[in-house]
């Protein structure tokens, strides 16, 4: 029974990069079981933490001002630093992150031995996929999270942006306590009195998992900017407002509108069943290829396999075929995401680098939710923010696409069908 603390410490062993993959399948016991789950979840906020000294010798380096207290070792030990809590000689509460020594280094060797894996599966696979483009989104994504003014700046756009949500925003940041732009070390924020969700009681929870799920669509479909690391150490619910507050913003990513568009869209298809249309949702967001659908045959005598043209119908039905096969195929994300890797050995699918940050985020936030209740439907929880991003299109297809929702296109009258349906 020590095979779940085995993987848990290996992956801790291997390196941030890896961390980051063993916090996102903690949050799937439904992929790896409630076991595995449980013992990678110390990867959160319970990594092996550096030694105090080191941690007040950076700070020394990092700052002018210094802390009337400061808690005896660390709240949360994380892969790439470490949190202390502390108050400034004015009385004010803060949460105080610094960076592990050396961890720059260790991020590019971890980038390193990442890329050079995907690259040997690439040819034991005899894949044309760029896996190396992977490898740099993931990489990039992990170096993004050590510059720690870039994070600061990136909870200020966060609650600019999703302001107008009203329950949900990122810590206030203190630049007098925080590391100089280029080099900090040392980053200070608010501190937060809050709970994650396995602290809440059971009616709690659901309240912050719906919260949880509203917040992230509405970054993934509307707002095009999106925190990608939403684990459950990095969601709290705030004891004193009752907000839903994310904490750790240095790995963030950026939607383009017809990305959001296509996302929209595939919740409505995910809804109605509309193959079909989710076959040209693929499509369109770039995960299939632009010109048209393929099957793989295998060419009698040759160890490869040629590509060929399929109609929308012929894919539609082999998605519609490998969802049935799934359990929650039209309410759980998972088993799109599994139905989907199935299919691929059969129809050609692409990996557009966006798509990695964007389906961990969606995998991590639908296992938070689970704990909330079984029977949570990701879909039909997302679907009020994607007809908003219908109703608001920012492209000429989004704009085409809603005219031929509300109006006839033989005498442009108003389809007044389609907007009770909507309502």
């Amino acid at each position: 029974r020590t095979r779940s603390e085995q993987l848990r410490a290996a992956l801790s062993g291997l390196g941030p990069v890896f961390v980051k993959i063993g916090q996102t399948l903690s949050q799937r016991p439904d992929l790896i079981g409630e076991e595995a789950a449980d013992a990678l979840k110390s990867l959160q906020m319970q990594n092996a933490p550096f030694p105090d000294e080191v941690a007040w010798r950076t700070i020394a380096e990092d700052l002018q001002p210094l802390f009337k207290e400061f808690t005896d070792g660390p709240i949360a030990a994380a892969s790439l630093g470490q949190v202390y809590k502390a108050v400034t000689w004015d009385g004010v509460e803060m949460a105080v992150k610094v960076q592990r020594p050396r961890v720059m280094r260790q991020v590019a060797l971890d980038w390193t031995v990442w890329s050079l894996c995907l690259s040997a599966l690439k040819r034991a696979w005899g894949s044309k996929a760029n896996l190396a483009e992977i490898a740099d989104e993931v990489g990039v994504g992990v170096f993004k999270e050590l510059d720690y003014v870039n994070e600061a700046r990136n909870m200020d756009e966060f609650n600019a942006k999703h302001k107008w949500l009203g329950f949900v925003r990122a810590p206030k940041w203190y630049p007098e306590f925080t590391g100089a732009p280029g080099t900090a070390k040392v980053l200070a924020t608010e501190w937060i009195d809050g709970k994650q969700i396995s602290e809440l009681p059971p009616e709690q929870r659901l309240v912050m998992a719906q919260m949880a799920v509203e917040a992230c669509v509405a970054q993934l479909t509307y707002t095009g900017f999106v925190h990608a690391d939403p684990h459950e150490g990095n969601l709290l619910l705030d004891q004193k407002d009752g907000s839903l507050v994310f904490l750790d913003f240095g790995l963030v990513s950026t939607v383009e509108d017809n990305i959001m568009e296509g996302f929209a869209k595939g919740i409505q298809c995910m809804i109605a069943g509309d193959w079909v249309g989710l076959a040209y949702v693929f499509r369109d967001v770039g995960m299939c290829p632009p010109d048209n659908f393929y099957r793989k045959e295998i060419v009698p005598g040759e160890k490869f396999k040629k590509l060929v043209a399929v109609s929308a119908e012929e894919m539609a039905a082999a998605i519609d075929e490998a969802l049935s096969g799934e359990e929650g195929g039209q309410s759980r994300f998972g088993a799109l995401a599994t139905g989907l890797g199935a299919m691929s050995g059969t129809y050609k699918f692409l990996t557009p680098p966006y798509i990695v940050l964007l389906v961990r985020t969606f995998l991590t936030l639908e296992g938070i939710a689970a704990k909330a209740d079984p029977d949570f439907n990701i879909y039909t929880a997302s679907l009020p923010y994607a007809i908003r991003r219908a109703m608001a299109p920012a492209t000429p297809e989004g704009r085409k696409a809603m005219r031929a929702a509300f109006l006839n296109e033989h005498d442009n009258s108003v389809r007044w069908e389609r907007i009770t349906e909507l309502v």
